[in-house]
């Protein structure tokens, strides 16, 4: 993920939120997996920022927050506002589908 705007610097950091398996921290068939995205903007002004997530192999993309357009594997926003000295998150939710042994 990358964003610059008028001299901001942009950081970004991944989580997995949320799941809805009987077994906390193990992914589980058909189980929904919620990650959030956190954007920072340590800018003195506000900034507009690109994003992409890449969802890594047996997820299967489901929805996503704050207008995330997706294309197979692939999420991306596109000149989201971040405030200046603030940050902004936003969601990506999937469904575990690969097989499990």
């Amino acid at each position: 993920m990358r964003g610059d705007a008028d001299g901001a610097v942009g950081d970004g950091d991944e989580a997995l939120t949320s799941e809805d398996g009987s077994q906390a921290g193990i992914a589980e068939a058909g189980e929904t997996l919620v990650y959030t995205i956190t954007l920072t903007n340590s800018g003195g002004t506000a900034a507009s920022f690109d994003l992409t997530d890449t969802l890594g192999a047996g997820l299967t993309y489901v929805s996503s927050s704050n207008g995330g357009v997706n294309a197979g594997q692939t999420t991306t926003w596109t000149s989201l506002a971040v405030p200046a000295n603030g940050s902004l998150l936003v969601t990506v939710t999937a469904a575990w589908t690969a097989r499990c042994r």
